[in-house]
């Protein structure tokens, strides 16, 4: 008979909550709490009531005991009377039995609830004594919730009459929770026989991630992997067809390695009343993740033969890492034992939810699904924004992006089919969720948001961005993070159940989309040889990168600072494209002085010029070979960049979505030559006497230099396409292509020399101006032959066809150039020749000697 249940009444502290409809308690940390039962308060009372009773009618009897005795009543009398008078005493003092007899039968569940409570295994808790005893001398019950179960997961405390047995549900018991602050204590690495693993083991063994935790029980974490190198960047191993790993914590009978370790225990036992806990007698529990991990052989062709993995953990709850904890590292060598065990270890996702965290997860009245439909051009997109995931606890607080033009669009947000609200335990009060699930505050509407229908299960509306077109600067940023943008419109919705509770922050993202086009030069082209330092400048193009905004012709010319040069050219487009708008960009001044700054600090190719008396380099001087000479290219960088809003593929969320393309040119450009004659010594044998002898045969002869040089280069120029967001990562489908020039030149000449006397006004005294001595060249006749090879390489994707490397060789030919200089005399050193001839013969066509071929590496 339900008249004979038992209902918990929590005893509330300030540091505690009480939730009386979910029958929810939940503690800020593992602590004692007190509790009494509703039915003894009310018996109580009566019981109150009869001991009041019982002393009046014993008060009576005493005073006419006494005034009987003095009025000379023999004893007999006496006791006849008094026990008439004390009738009533009686009455009262059985009825007092009673009730309180009613207690001392009184069993107490309490144990834990795991991912649900099974109803059929509910018994008295043998830690604590039948009866009420300290309800009756204290007034409460104490009970001391452990530190093991701090985190979330629940207990089930219930009294009931031994007879009736227990019911499981409330009102007539509550589920407790303790939360704390929680945290990773340490990590380790095991194998199946939990021994800690000493040394390395090779690819394939079979591990466990043993990771301690406090305050978490119950709670889901996504665990990465992670190889950590010295000097690239980490590599991410991932799980099967993820990147992270789910885990869950839970409690584990400690084992012999974890003893005296640290970490979370308690002992759970049925002798001490003061720590009650679960029906598991005399064994010690630890509070942590078990992880097992097979060490993929694939991880090998990702990161190397030797890896060092290490972990990280965050919490699913808030999207957080933890830290704080020393990482444990496990060793991976492709040479070392395989470690084995019995069990199939694969990777895949393990089950989680095994510990309910959710009280409400136990209600009937709920939903397990709410979807986002909108317009997006003239069709309507659908985008799930919640589903239940029985026992994960995932963060409430969900952020969603509409992304919208200056044009209003429909949108709705509904609950499943299968929501039901006919059971809320709020049923006919003003949180009834039959009567709404959505809830918003009408007064925080903005202007570009208007909610024409709201329904119990669902809420329709309309929605624009509204731009400020006299400041379209301000969208030029746009945050993945939108939540609190002020420039953005937003409606806070909430989504209410008894069993689920969800916070939406509707926010309204601008349909923008920006290009840029922007061309330096990183510094300008400069060789250097062992007589003087000349710059070269670059010559930059947009070439293939164009977009739709921006176009090659509308760069403009290249802007010259310093010893950089750059092209700056950005537009937007909003409304889905139909409305283009090129813009000037105060931030352009910011950019002259960082080169500014750039070209200051190029100043370092000051080196190769050496000291001011010696005009031969530092740099070479110290070389043994004489007379060398460099040519390098710095980088040029063409980089073209578009970005905006867009609903990643993998989840469907808002998010910047940036595409574009990046070209250096070159990206390494490097060019040696040799003076064979002036290294003539190094050759040695008949080569080195046949050089000298041409040389000073050459000389005594026409009275000029001979020189012959030879010049080997390289020049890689390196263009890669790109499509990133911050959720789905790079898009496979980007073209990367590589061309790698190598070219050998002979060139061979004769050359004179004169001396000439240089003014030097710096080091004037009085009226006297010395002078220095230097060689200038008055006439030059060259020949150059030159050849090479070009290498081209592409990797890209093919729609059908799947990832493709093409791959091109080609022979330059040979050309051969002569030119003949002859320079004024009494001119300044290195200035301009008056006279130059210069003319190229193509000796032999260039020819392709392989390719272009193409193959095809893994499909679609």
């Amino acid at each position: 008979m339900d008249d004979n249940k038992l209902h918990i009444i929590p005893k509330i502290t300030f540091r505690e909550t009480y939730d009386k409809a979910m029958g929810s308690l939940v503690l800020e940390q593992a602590e004692t709490f007190f509790v009494t039962i509703a039915e003894y308060e009310k018996d109580e009372k009566e019981i109150k009531k009869l001991e009041k009773r019982k002393n009046t009618a014993r008060d009576f009897a005493v005073k006419k005991w006494e005034q009987h005795a003095e009025e000379g009543w023999d004893k007999k009398k006496l006791e006849e009377n008094y026990n008439a008078n004390m009738q009533d005493w009686e009455k009262a003092n059985k009825a007092i039995q009673a009730l309180e007899e009613k207690y001392n039968d009184v069993n107490w569940c309490w144990q834990l609830v795991g991912s649900k409570l099974d109803y059929n295994n509910l018994s008295h808790n043998k830690s604590f004594t039948k009866g009420i005893y300290q309800i009756k001398n204290t007034g409460k019950q104490s009970i001391q919730f452990p530190k093991l179960l701090e985190g979330g997961g629940m207990a089930w405390l219930e009294a009931f009459h031994e007879k009736e047995g227990a019911v499981g549900n409330t009102p007539y018991g509550i589920y407790v929770q303790a939360y704390g602050t929680p945290k990773i204590i340490r990590t380790e690495w095991t194998d199946f026989n939990y021994e800690p693993i000493k040394g390395s083991v090779g690819f394939m063994s079979k591990v466990i991630l043993h990771i301690y935790t406090r305050a978490m029980y119950g709670q889901e974490v996504d665990i990465q992997l992670i190889d950590r190198d010295l000097f690239d960047p980490n590599d991410v191993l991932n799980a099967f067809e993820s990147e992270t790993f789910r885990g869950e914590v839970n409690i584990f009978k400690i084992k012999k390695n974890e003893i005296g370790k640290e970490g979370v225990s308690d002992l759970l036992t049925k002798s001490n009343e003061i720590n009650t806990d679960t029906i598991v007698e005399k064994e010690q529990y630890v509070q942590k993740i078990e992880l097992e991990v097979l060490i993929d052989v694939n991880w090998e062709k990702l990161a190397g033969s030797n890896l060092q993995i290490f972990c990280t953990v965050k919490s699913k709850q808030t999207g957080t890492f933890f830290e704080g904890f020393e990482r444990n590292y496990l060793n991976i060598d492709a040479n070392s034992l395989i470690l084995t065990a019995e069990k199939e270890v694969s990777n895949k996702p393990v089950l989680v939810g095994q510990v309910e965290t959710n009280v409400g997860a136990f209600h009937h009245c709920q939903y397990t699904g709410i979807n986002l439909e909108y317009e997006k051009g003239d069709k309507t997109e659908k985008l799930e924004l919640y589903k239940e995931d029985p026992g994960v606890s995932e963060n409430p607080n969900i952020e969603v992006g509409l992304i919208l033009g200056s044009d209003p669009k429909k949108f709705s947000i509904k609950v499943d089919e299968e929501s039901d609200t006919e059971e809320c335990i709020y049923n006919g009060q003003p949180k009834d969720h039959g009567k709404n699930i959505f809830t918003f505050d009408k007064l925080k509407l903005s202007k570009n948001i208007s909610i024409t229908k709201h329904e119990p299960k669902s809420i329709e509306g309309n929605a624009y961005f509204d731009y400020e077109r006299s400041d379209m600067m301000q969208y030029f940023y746009l945050p993945n993070n939108f939540s609190k943008t002020v420039r953005y419109s937003h409606i806070k919705l909430n989504a209410l159940s008894c069993r689920h509770q969800n916070y939406f922050n509707l926010t309204v993202l601008p349909d923008i989309e920006w290009e840029l086009a922007f061309i330096i030069t990183t510094m300008a082209g400069f060789r250097v040889k062992a007589e003087n330092t000349t710059l070269t400048r670059l010559n930059q193009g947009l070439g293939e990168y164009q977009f739709k905004g921006i176009k090659a012709e509308q760069t403009g010319k290249l802007i010259e600072k310093g010893g950089v040069g750059y092209s700056l050219n950005i537009k937007y487009s909003i409304n889905g494209g139909d409305f283009y708008e090129q813009i000037s960009l105060d931030f352009v001044r910011n950019i002259e002085k960082i080169i500014g700054t750039y070209n200051a600090i190029a100043g370092f190719a000051e080196i190769f010029k050496g000291d001011e008396n010696n005009v031969t380099s530092a740099a070479i001087s110290t070389s043994a070979i004489k007379k060398i000479t460099f040519d390098i290219d710095s980088p040029a960088i063409v980089f073209l960049l578009k970005w905006k809003y867009d609903y990643a593929k993998r989840n469907k969320q808002p998010v910047v979505n940036f595409t574009g393309a990046a070209g250096f040119k070159p990206l390494i450009g490097l060019k040696i030559g040799v003076d064979l004659v002036s290294n003539a010594d190094k050759f040695g044998g008949l080569v080195g006497a046949i050089i000298k002898w041409g040389a000073q045969f050459v000389k005594k002869l026409t009275k000029l230099d001979l020189y012959i040089l030879v010049e080997t280069g390289v020049a890689l120029n390196y263009d890669i396409g790109l499509s990133y967001n911050q959720i789905d990562g790079f898009a496979p489908n980007t073209k990367q292509k590589a061309v790698v020039d190598l070219t050998f030149t002979i060139k061979a000449g004769i050359k004179k020399k004169e001396v000439i006397f240089i003014a030097n006004v710096s080091q004037m005294e009085g009226n006297i101006i010395p002078t220095n001595e230097a060689e200038q060249e008055t006439f030059k006749v060259e020949g150059a032959a030159t050849t090479g090879i070009r290498y081209t390489e592409e990797h890209g994707i093919e729609k059908g066809k799947g990832n493709y490397k093409k791959v091109d060789v080609k022979w330059l030919g040979a050309e051969i150039t002569i030119t003949v200089v002859i320079m004024a005399h009494k001119r300044k050193m290195n200035s301009p020749p008056n006279e130059q001839y210069k003319e190229k013969f193509i000796v032999l066509s260039p020819k392709t000697i392989y390719g272009p071929e193409t193959t095809y590496t893994q499909n679609n």
